[in-house]
């Protein structure tokens, strides 16, 4: 059910797709495919409040409350950039760590506006084969990330022609 979520976000079906969330975390709580499309549906509508929320979910269910915690107090202090980029600077330091998938350290890294940051993550995650970086497309939407020369050559070395052709399609302001 939750990668059909994912499926939707992709779509832009981001009401859909929370609707399924919801589903799937009502079925098993703190199910970590009940939480993606959440997430990614937030992004999709540009909702930072809860971006944030969902990310100290995320955090809360895998037992890490005192990052949840110094998550949500950044945001409320310094606002939704720059709670992004700590949690990207977290991320990145999990990444080394425990291996946690380079990809959303860009995708975190985007949020908080540092796209250099953001497509050295996404270089790391292609040349890493992570399995998500093909859709950088659909969740890299900012118009500054998608006209960045190198996020352009990124997605012609992974093949992905039309869409190096036509990266500023589906941006959101």
């Amino acid at each position: 059910m939750g990668l059909y979520g994912v499926q939707l976000t992709m779509r832009n079906e981001y009401e859909k797709a929370l609707d399924v969330a919801a589903k799937a975390l009502g079925m098993a709580p703190g199910y970590a495919f009940g939480y993606r499309p959440q997430l990614l549906a937030h992004i999709g509508l540009g909702n930072e409040e809860e971006i944030v929320r969902v990310t100290a979910d995320i955090y809360r269910s895998v037992h890490e409350p005192e990052i949840a915690d110094v998550l949500e107090s950044t945001y409320r202090n310094d606002g939704f950039e720059a709670a992004m980029l700590w949690d990207a600077d977290n991320l990145s330091q999990l990444y080394e760590s425990e291996r946690f998938p380079a990809f959303d350290v860009a995708v975190t890294y985007s949020l908080g506006g540092d796209h250099e940051s953001a497509i050295d993550w996404l270089e790391v995650a292609a040349d890493r084969l992570d399995p998500n970086t093909p859709y950088m497309i659909v969740f890299m939407r900012g118009p500054d990330i998608r006209k960045h020369p190198r996020f352009i050559a990124l997605l012609k070395k992974m093949g992905l022609d039309y869409w190096a052709a036509n990266s500023e399609a589906l941006v959101v302001q």
